[in-house]
């Protein structure tokens, strides 16, 4: 996979962000961009590590207060005990779901979602290990829905 071409790299550095791949042999290779037969490649593999990931809620869903629903995560090198937060301001503040949640998989049932309406809902999945850096929030909003019904009025009174 190239990660740059035809790259001018004054000093001969150059920043790159790993992608989200979790791997124990990586390795890289520098080509001159007019002849690709110059070349290096790095003496030793090196690993990377995946970012933990919020698959479920991510974004437009609609949870009603009172339910049980499902929180997911893609785990990449945790681990394996999580602190779990909400917001319902889109991450302005936070409110803890649990504090210290140590599980072998990746999913929590959130019983029950808290009767807090919202149209910007997001959740918070961090390795307890590493709070800054193994960390990730839905990637946009979803709505926290009041399970009250109004009975009367209801119209035509």
């Amino acid at each position: 996979m190239a990660v740059a071409s035809s790259l001018n790299a004054p000093g001969g550095t150059y920043s790159w962000t790993l992608p989200n791949i979790t791997s124990g042999s990586f390795l890289i290779r520098v080509s001159l961009s007019s002849n690709g037969t110059i070349n290096d490649v790095s003496n030793a593999v090196f690993s990377n590590v995946g970012a933990l990931i919020v698959n479920a809620p991510n974004g437009g869903e609609s949870w009603t207060a009172f339910s049980s629903q499902t929180i997911s995560w893609t785990p990449n090198g945790t681990s394996g005990t999580y602190v779990i937060d909400y917001s319902t301001n889109n991450g302005t503040t936070w409110t803890n779901v649990t504090p210290s949640y140590p599980t072998g998989g990746n999913t929590y049932s959130w019983s029950p979602v808290p009767n807090t309406p919202s149209s910007q809902c997001k959740v918070r999945v961090s390795d307890i290990s590493d709070l800054t850096c193994k960390t990730d929030q839905s990637n946009n909003t979803f709505f926290i829905l009041s399970s009250v019904n109004v009975l009367t009025p209801n119209g035509g009174e």
